[in-house]
Formats: C-alpha cells, sequence, structure tokens
C-alpha cells in the first residue's frame, strides 16, 4: 500500500496496526433463462494480518512491485516523490479465497450489461434495437 504520511488511515493504523482485508476480480453478472436466476462469477480472497511500514530504503522497491503489477514498463520514480510516499505491506497472518466461476458454455448462459441495476436480457435486447 502507500499513501500520505498524514490522515485518518495512519492515525487508525498508529493506534492498532491489526487489519483485515478484501479483494476481489472478474466479475460479471449473468442471468439463465432455464431457472431465471441473476448471479455474479467472481473470485476473491479475505484475510487477517497486521500491517507494518516499508522502510525508507525498501521504498523504491516496493512501489516498483506496485507499479508493475498495473503496468508491464518499468518506470523511473523521482526521489523527492518516493521520499514524500509512505509505503506499508500487510503481513497476513491467514487468509481463505472463494470462486463462483460456473461453465459459460451452457444454452442458457447470458452475460449481461451491469449498469447498476439488473434488467433481464429481454429488456436489454429490447432497448437495444430501438
Amino acid at each position: 500500500m502507500h499513501t500520505d504520511y498524514e490522515g485518518k488511515k495512519n492515525d487508525l493504523l498508529a493506534k492498532n496496526p491489526n487489519i483485515a482485508f478484501e479483494m476481489d476480480c472478474n466479475h460479471e453478472l449473468y442471468y439463465r433463462e432455464s431457472n431465471m436466476s441473476c448471479n455474479f462469477r467472481y473470485e476473491s480472497v479475505v484475510g487477517t494480518g497486521r500491517v507494518e511500514i516499508v522502510l525508507e530504503e525498501e521504498k523504491e522497491k516496493a512501489l516498483t512491485l506496485l507499479m508493475n503489477h498495473y503496468h508491464p514498463v518499468s518506470v523511473k520514480f523521482n526521489p523527492k516523490f518516493v521520499h514524500m510516499t509512505q509505503c506499508m505491506k500487510i503481513i497476513v497472518n491467514d487468509m481463505t479465497a472463494k470462486r463462483a466461476m460456473p461453465k459459460k458454455n451452457t444454452l442458457d448462459y447470458k452475460v449481461m450489461q451491469f449498469q447498476g441495476e439488473v434488467r433481464s436480457p429481454h429488456m436489454y435486447e429490447e432497448k437495444n434495437r430501438s
């Protein structure tokens, strides 16, 4: 994680570095006509751990690892901004993962466009025909 040196998050972590975390990805809203149900495909991880401050000499490596997660090309960091950024790491105590990834190859599996409200596939098709 990275953050500024001041703020509510830092104040709370200074008082108690123990945390719970959750991450999820690969979301897809789908509808099955055979049983008239909507659901989500997803993968998730939840766990608990302890936050520790990354030492000054390890910050550039930590920021590089973070950036590499989002972009394949390595970048150089301005030392001024590295010094101004607080980096933290999570020491994981325990975690568990879950996935709901039903097979897509059934005839009645329809991916729905998620726009903040759930619509039946027929309503979506009719809207697009107009």
